[in-house]
């Protein structure tokens, strides 16, 4: 449980294991993204556990968007 606070958090506020220089270079805007999990996780859609919001959040960093 403790790592999916983490995940959570880290998502929340932009932090990643991607260096500075690599983060600048991305053409993505992932301020949607890091919106729509933080919504997830605050609770605001119903059915949406922790656990799936830590999936999420593995999936959207798998993929580069954040």
């Amino acid at each position: 449980m403790e790592q999916n606070n983490d995940a959570i958090r880290d998502a929340q506020t932009g932090s990643d294991t991607l260096g500075e220089a690599e983060r600048k270079n991305r053409t993505t805007d992932s301020g949607g993204v890091k919106r729509l999990l933080k919504m997830l996780s605050d609770g605001e859609c119903k059915g949406i556990s922790k656990g799936t919001v830590y999936k999420l959040v593995e999936f959207a960093r798998e993929k580069g968007l954040l």
